[in-house]
């Protein structure tokens, strides 16, 4: 999976954590892409299963990927975190 996909999965699981409601343009601000790529980018992730692309929502499937990334960079932040002291 690549950069943006994963960015996808995290900035939508963000955006449910916070009450707030996700579109192209909000992953577009967020992410720091264009609307075309994050367009094209859900499309995929929807494909897969792991958006909604309809309502630019986390599948189930999508919820547990996005939470698993999540966790995966915290633990590598803090592993460089320990490195770096």
């Amino acid at each position: 999976m690549d950069t943006l996909n994963k960015g996808i999965l995290i900035a939508l699981l963000d955006a449910a954590q916070h009450d707030e409601r996700a579109s192209i343009q909000y992953l577009s601000d967020r992410l720091g892409r264009t609307r075309t790529e994050v367009a094209q980018a859900v499309s995929e992730l929807d494909r897969r299963g792991l958006v909604r692309a309809e309502t630019v929502r986390l599948s189930f499937l999508g919820l547990t990927e996005a939470l698993g990334l999540r966790a995966r960079a915290r633990q590598s932040a803090a592993r460089n975190r320990k490195a770096a002291a």
